[in-house]
């Protein structure tokens, strides 16, 4: 059994017989074979499904598909619908059709803020129950059912839609009684449930050896220390949009730019991903201090990001964003350059008209 913290698990599959003449179709390959060593294809599986009542579609899942996940049958209002009680038919079912069929499992899901007991996070006259019965409660129910299937499910959903669109916490119970320190308890409580689980792949990353980065034209994987563009002149900066438009992203443009002015010559654009995070920057004052630092504040909007409109770069311009993109023409002119970096490179550079490193300013 295998923990991971992606899964990929996605497929749509048409299919449809041929009408209208009475030539013989050939089958071509299935979608597992035509992935077959780049990546297991996954699909949903519904109690009917993995029961054998819906036959056609177990005929489907079984040709197609080497990887399953629960619909529904996993989670917290199914699986454990009162605190002393536990509904184990419809996930066994589910199991069992995986293993007679070879497929690999992934539990769905441990902790989710969805299709959640209501006895889970209240007490009996219905207020949030305080932090250690919470971190019992959680502790036994992942014990419990990691326990029956351990070695029989390959990876599990541990902690489901922790993270808000716009990158803030999900406000949830959970959140509310443990704040963000629900969701590494909760994998340590899936580690000591199967202490001998194997994770598809350790990654170490020394913290202290990174610097910021800044992706050159013209692709994101295009990576250079921010430091080597000293000498790189900019005329726009860009800070949000969909992406690193997030409160914290704005904190960082904050506390680089607050009291300071960008540089002459520099166009300042800064949007805030969400009408929550626009509202938010306003009423801590953050506003106020990018407007004085020389930067255009806008409502939330794709605009520059893909060459819409606010900020379009003309031939010859350069300009550092924390966008998404940088491709030919991404921004503007097809012989404008767009340098994607964090927002506290973006800001430090907006200060200095070069491609700086925060850390110098």
């Amino acid at each position: 059994m295998k923990i991971r913290y992606v899964t990929l698990l996605a497929a749509i599959a048409g299919l449809m017989a041929a009408c209208g003449n009475d030539r013989k179709v050939e089958p071509g390959p299935s979608l597992k074979e035509a992935a077959s060593g780049k990546f297991l294809m996954g699909v949903a599986l519904n109690v009917r499904q993995a029961a054998g009542q819906d036959t056609y579609a177990s005929k489907v899942v079984k040709r197609h598909f080497n990887s399953i996940v629960a619909e529904n049958c996993m989670k917290c209002e199914e699986i454990h619908p009162a605190e002393d009680k536990y509904f184990w038919d419809d996930a066994d079912r589910f199991v069992k059709f995986g293993e007679e069929n070879g497929m690999a499992i992934t539990g769905h899901c441990l902790i989710w803020h969805s299709q959640m007991a209501p006895w889970f996070t209240k007490d009996s006259v219905g207020n949030l129950v305080d932090a250690e019965t919470m971190k019992q409660r959680m502790k036994e129910h992942i014990y419990t059912i990691m326990g029956r299937y351990k070695g029989r499910i390959r990876s599990w959903d541990v902690v489901n839609e922790a993270i808000e669109g716009d990158g803030s916490y999900r406000q949830s119970d959970f959140y509310k009684i443990l704040g963000p320190e629900y969701i590494p308890l909760a994998f340590q409580y899936a580690h000591e449930a199967d202490p001998d689980a194997e994770y598809e792949k350790v990654i170490e990353i020394d913290l202290s050896a990174l610097e910021p980065t800044v992706s050159y034209p013209h692709l994101p994987e295009n990576t250079h220390p921010a430091s080597e563009g000293k000498d790189i002149k900019i005329d726009q900066v860009v800070i949000g949009s969909c992406t690193n438009g997030r409160l914290e992203d704005m904190e960082a443009a904050y506390n680089i730019l607050k009291g300071k002015h960008i540089a002459k010559g520099v166009r300042g654009i800064i949007i805030p991903a969400t009408m929550a995070v626009y509202k938010e920057c306003i009423l801590r004052g953050w506003t106020t201090a990018f407007i004085d630092a020389g930067c255009i504040v806008s409502t939330p909007t794709c605009g520059p990001c893909l060459g819409g409109y606010m900020g379009i770069l003309a031939e010859g311009e350069r300009c550092v964003s924390t966008t998404n993109r940088n491709f030919v023409g991404r921004m503007g002119h097809v012989k404008s350059e767009v340098y994607l970096a964090s927002p506290a490179t973006a800001a430090a550079s907006a200060l200095t008209g070069y491609i700086t490193d925060p850390r110098t300013v």
